[in-house]
């Protein structure tokens, strides 16, 4: 019984890992919302986090790190440097930190969920609210760490490229984060709570 669980949730982290590679493979991975665009690709990491655990969400977010390496290289933008040592636009180019940008804060957000989840569970706090809780957490936690991370190591970088002051750009992403980390944190929250109760009534297993 134990390895037939075992196999199930293998297949339920590949089902994920699928999804992953579309999402950033196809429109699918950017969804518009007025004048923004939030990201879904942090969506899959959560919820193998919450449904199979923290190692699954943490296998998850290192996918998600490799594939927007990759994706910064076959779809090039200004900002591909902060996310991939393979990349170079003028004067600038990406380096070590670009792998550290790109891949800590992915296998962290899976981490982070599936910990907090854990922890959410064992208290009297309803399964549902857990769920949306434990998104909007990790959600916000991985937009701070790669933001803050992306000031930290490209912040000369990242001011001249986007025409940005330099004394300013600490507010500039702060707004960032207020704009679309907000957003990206309340989808993932209220988009995982129905796909997750869902999900564990399929399964027959509640964690």
């Amino acid at each position: 019984m134990e390895k037939r669980n075992k196999t199930y949730k293998m297949a339920i982290l590949a089902l994920f890992i699928a999804i992953e590679i579309v999402l950033v493979s196809t429109p699918l991975g950017f969804v518009p919302i007025g004048p923004i665009q939030i990201t879904t690709m942090h969506i899959p990491v959560i919820l193998a986090a919450i449904l199979l655990g923290t190692k699954q969400g943490a296998v998850l977010g290192l996918v998600f790190g490799l594939t927007s390496t990759i994706y910064a290289v076959v779809v090039p933008s200004p900002a591909s440097l902060f996310f991939t040592p393979f990349y170079s636009i003028g004067e600038f180019s990406g380096n070590f930190f670009s792998l550290v940008i790109a891949i800590v804060p992915r296998v962290l957000l899976g981490v982070i969920a599936g910990v907090l989840y854990d922890l959410l569970i064992k208290t009297k706090l309803p399964k549902g609210l857990s769920i949306v809780v434990s998104s909007v957490i990790a959600t916000t936690a991985h937009t701070v760490m790669v933001m803050s991370m992306i000031y930290i190591f490209f912040g000369k970088q990242y001011s001249e490229l986007f025409n940005v002051q330099l004394s300013g750009l600490m507010m500039f992403v702060w707004l960032t984060l207020a704009t679309n980390g907000v957003y990206e944190a309340l989808f993932a929250g209220f988009l995982n709570w129905p796909i997750v109760r869902t999900l564990q009534k399929v399964m027959r297993e509640e964690r």
